[in-house]
């Protein structure tokens, strides 16, 4: 009897820390998967404009909607997709995360706004793969998201707006520093 009861306490214990682990890492892939579909939209908008030779509009609009668009001819918007963050992922820009300009993503922002291209949630995509505002300036950004309240779920993306690089960054809980 005593050698069963230890072989449940045992199994007890093993399958909490299973159930601990496997929330773990689904909230971690939660994250990881906002990022890469912020990614996503801006590589779809940029091969697009630089194939098409036209201009690309990636709309992104809180909590977590990211509509990408092209513009016609005659300035109308086509739609060509819409995506949504899932799993209680948001654009936010989560209280804790670095705010000095030194310490964001690429050295863009301030990190108090999710969105921020230059006080702006759209970006535009040209002919030639570069990134520019609604007026043709060139335009780096970067845009955060975050599970309210998660500071350990934080991601961003950066954009630099001369050449339309994009890269993904995760908040390293060691340091609070960008990775």
């Amino acid at each position: 009897m005593v050698e069963a009861t230890v072989v449940v306490a045992a199994v007890l214990v093993l399958s909490a820390v299973s159930v601990l682990r496997i929330q773990s890492v689904r909230a971690t892939s939660q994250a990881d998967n906002a990022c890469y579909t912020v990614l996503g939209s801006l590589r779809q908008a940029r091969r697009s404009a630089l194939t098409e030779q036209r201009k690309f509009v990636v709309t992104f609009t809180t909590p977590g909607l990211i509509v990408v668009q092209r513009v016609e001819p005659n300035l109308q918007l086509t739609e060509i997709s819409r995506a949504t963050l899932l799993s209680g992922m948001e654009f936010r820009a989560e209280p804790g995360i670095p705010t000095s300009t030194h310490d964001t993503p690429d050295h863009f922002g301030t990190g108090s706004v999710a969105i921020d291209f230059n006080g702006g949630n759209q970006i535009f995509f040209h002919s030639d793969g570069s990134a520019r505002d609604a007026t043709g300036r060139v335009n780096n950004g970067v845009v955060y998201m975050a599970r309210p309240g998660d500071i350990g779920s934080s991601r961003a993306v950066s954009l630099f707006g001369a050449t339309g690089r994009i890269k993904d960054w995760r908040l390293s809980p060691l340091a609070w520093r960008w990775t």
